[in-house]
């Protein structure tokens, strides 16, 4: 299994390193070491997946999943976008707990 992530996804991940307890340079490193770093989703595929999305801001972690042909998108957001999960078609959304389990 490979983590891919959109270049977006990465620096909001780098802003909140220090939630862990990271560095910028630490998050942003540990983060390439374990993901591949996908560019950016294009402007209208985002504006497909805004139709979709409950938070507009979110569009973009769509259309990367979908973009990269990602098979499941993994996240804690359950407010935006674990609501979404059986309504995005060809990309399973599952939460890491789910994930995890669905791995053993």
């Amino acid at each position: 299994m490979n983590g891919v992530i959109s270049e977006l996804i990465l620096e909001e991940a780098v802003r909140h390193a220090d939630k862990i307890g990271l560095s910028v340079e630490e998050m942003r490193a540990k983060s390439k070491s374990i993901f591949e770093i996908s560019p950016a989703p294009g402007e209208e595929i985002v504006e497909v997946y805004k139709r979709v999305v409950i938070d507009f801001g979110d569009a973009h972690v769509l259309a990367a999943a979908v973009t990269e042909k990602c098979n499941v998108l993994v996240t804690l957001d359950k407010k935006h976008l674990l609501v979404l999960k059986g309504k995005v078609k060809g990309v399973r959304i599952l939460s890491p707990g789910e994930l995890i389990s669905q791995c053993r």
